[in-house]
């Protein structure tokens, strides 16, 4: 299953993976158009240099939001989906089995 090609992050589902891919360019577009940048003082990414900044992205990614966590940085929306769905909010009650749920229904 292919997600969201209208997206700037392509998604696909295979039989045992989630694929997940960004081009540079769109990283580039990301980073020059997010909400905290100031329009009258933009930075950018220097040319030639937009591989060595998607190098350092990946490394904000793997490391951890902080000295005291095991987490890393590209698990918080994988975390925040997981909260809603312990919350019964992010997926419908046939794909996660709800012990309290259960309990209700004997």
């Amino acid at each position: 299953m292919e997600i969201s090609n209208e997206q700037l992050m392509k998604f696909k589902i295979t039989k045992d993976k989630l694929k997940m891919e960004i081009s540079l360019l769109n990283i580039n577009f990301l980073f020059e158009n997010d909400p905290s940048q100031d329009p009258d003082n933009l930075v950018t990414i220097k040319r030639g240099k937009l591989q060595k900044f998607t190098e350092q992205l990946v490394i904000f990614l793997i490391d951890p939001p902080d000295s005291e966590s095991n987490d890393v940085n590209w698990g918080l929306p994988f975390t925040a989906f997981f909260q809603e769905v312990l919350e019964g909010l992010g997926v419908s009650e046939d794909l996660c089995n709800y012990p309290d749920l259960e309990d209700e229904n004997e």
